[in-house]
C-alpha cells in the first residue's frame, strides 16, 4: 500500500516508541536519555560526587611534575597493585567533565569544583607505548585474568572512538588485545562498533555465538555471563546502527560490509531524542529525530560534506541549511525534524508499508566454523 510522497515516513517519525537501550552506562546515563531530573539530582549526582571525592583522594599531586597519579591500584582483575592503571585514569576522564557539569546545573557544591578541574587539567597521560595503550605504568605486571583492559577506554568509557584524535592509537590496541573474545561477557564487539568497524563487530557476533552459545534458543550454559552474553549481543546492534555516546548523533556507524543489506531503526539518543533512519544500498535516505526534552540536536552528517537540509515537520519549515560534518540546530519539546540531502531530499521518495510474511520466519538458523544453530 502506498500514500503520497515521504508523508507515511513522516507519520513513522512523529510516532516512534522508545526504543531498547542496552549495555554499560555511567551512572548519569538514565538523566542523559530519559531528562529525569529527580534522579539526577536526588541518584545520580549524590553517586558521582562521592566518586569523585574518592579519587580526589586517592591521587596525589607531584608539585615538580604538576601531574596527578596514583601510586597503587588495581586494572580491573587482571593486573594487581600496579601504578596508574589505565582503567582509573579512563574513569577519571570520564567522569570528572560530567560531575562538573552537573554539580554547575544544579547549583551544587561549588566549592569542589575548582579541586576536580585542577585534577582533569593535571592528570597523568595514560600509559602507552610506541602505538599502544597500556594496562598501566610500566613494567607490566603478572596478567591474573583475561580482560582486555586497554579497551575499555573505548566502551565502556567512551573516552576515545570514531573522530577521537587518538583513534589509530585505540584502534591498534584493540587489534592487538592480548585476550580476543576470551569470556562469554567480552564485550570485544562494541568496541569494534565504536571504532566504526562493522566487519569486525558483526564477525564478533558470530565468534561469541559460536564460542559461547550451547541451547538452541541461544542461551548459553555459561555461568560466568548468562546474561552479560546477551546483552553484548544487543549493544553491538544498537552501536552498528546508532551512535550518541558522546553527544553527537551518528547513524549506521558501523555496518559490515554487504551491499545487500537493508537497515531500518528507532532507537533512542543521548539528549532525549529518539532517532530513526534507513539505509539500503549502501545509501542513507534520512535522519529522523524527534527531540522529546527540547534540547539541541548535533547530527555527524551521513553524507560527509554534502549539504544537508534540516526541516521541522509537519510542513517542511526550513531550520537550517549546512555543508559541515557537524550540524548543530535547536529543537522544541515534541518537535520532529528531518535532517536530508538537498540534492535528494525525503520528498523524492516514495512511503511503503510493509507487511510481513503469512508464515512466521520460525525456520533454524545455523553458522558455521564452529558448526552452530539457533532454533528447533
Amino acid at each position: 500500500m502506498r500514500s503520497a510522497p515521504h508523508s507515511g515516513l513522516l507519520a513513522a517519525i512523529s510516532g516512534m516508541s522508545e526504543a531498547r537501550v542496552v549495555g554499560g552506562r555511567p551512572i548519569d546515563m538514565q538523566y542523559a536519555y530519559s531528562g529525569d531530573a529527580n534522579y539526577l539530582r536526588d541518584t545520580a549526582y549524590p553517586f558521582m560526587k562521592q566518586v569523585a571525592q574518592f579519587y580526589v583522594a586517592r591521587l596525589a599531586y607531584d608539585a615538580q611534575s604538576q601531574v596527578y597519579s596514583m601510586a597503587v591500584s588495581n586494572s580491573h582483575e587482571t593486573y594487581w597493585k600496579v601504578p596508574n592503571a589505565i582503567t582509573d585514569l579512563a574513569a577519571v576522564r570520564s567522569l570528572f567533565p560530567v560531575v562538573i557539569k552537573v554539580s554547575t546545573t544544579l547549583g551544587l557544591d561549588a566549592d569542589l569544583r575548582p579541586k576536580w578541574q585542577d585534577v582533569l587539567d593535571h592528570l597523568v597521560a595514560y600509559p602507552t607505548d610506541a602505538t599502544n595503550y597500556l594496562p598501566h605504568q610500566p613494567p607490566i605486571s603478572q596478567t591474573r585474568n583475561n580482560e582486555n583492559v586497554v579497551c575499555e577506554l573505548i566502551w565502556p568509557y567512551g573516552v576515545t572512538g570514531i573522530g577521537s584524535p587518538d583513534y589509530q592509537r585505540a584502534l591498534s590496541s584493540w587489534n592487538s588485545r592480548p585476550f580476543p573474545y576470551g569470556n562469554v561477557w567480552s564485550p570485544d564487539a562494541i568496541q569494534a562498533a565504536r571504532l566504526g568497524m562493522g566487519d569486525q563487530a558483526y564477525q564478533g557476533m558470530k565468534t561469541m555465538t559460536g564460542r559461547y552459545q550451547n541451547y538452541p534458543n541461544g542461551f548459553t550454559n555459561n555461568t560466568n555471563g548468562v546474561f552479560e552474553y546477551h546483552g553484548v549481543h544487543l549493544s553491538v546492534m544498537n552501536e552498528s546502527l546508532l551512535q550518541s555516546y558522546n553527544d553527537k548523533i551518528r547513524v549506521f556507524p558501523a555496518l559490515p560490509n554487504d551491499a545487500g543489506l537493508t537497515n531500518r531503526f528507532t532507537l533512542a539518543a543521548k539528549g532525549g531524542f529518539l532517532v530513526s533512519s534507513e539505509r539500503e544500498g549502501g545509501d542513507i535516505k534520512y535522519v529522523g529525530i524527534k527531540s522529546l526534552l527540547g534540547h539541541p540536536a548535533t547530527v555527524i552528517n551521513p553524507w560527509s560534506t554534502q549539504e544537508v537540509l534540516v526541516t521541522k515537520e509537519p510542513g517542511s519549515v526550513m531550520v537550517m541549511k549546512s555543508t559541515a560534518v557537524e550540524v548543530t540546530f535547536p529543537t522544541d519539546p515534541n518537535g520532529v525534524y528531518v535532517v536530508q540531502r538537498t540534492a535528494k531530499p525525503l520528498s523524492s521518495y516514495m512511503y511503503a508499508h510493509v507487511a510481513g510474511p503469512a508464515m512466521p520466519n520460525r525456520s533454524v538458523k545455523h553458522l558455521s566454523n564452529p558448526a552452530t544453530s539457533i532454533g528447533m
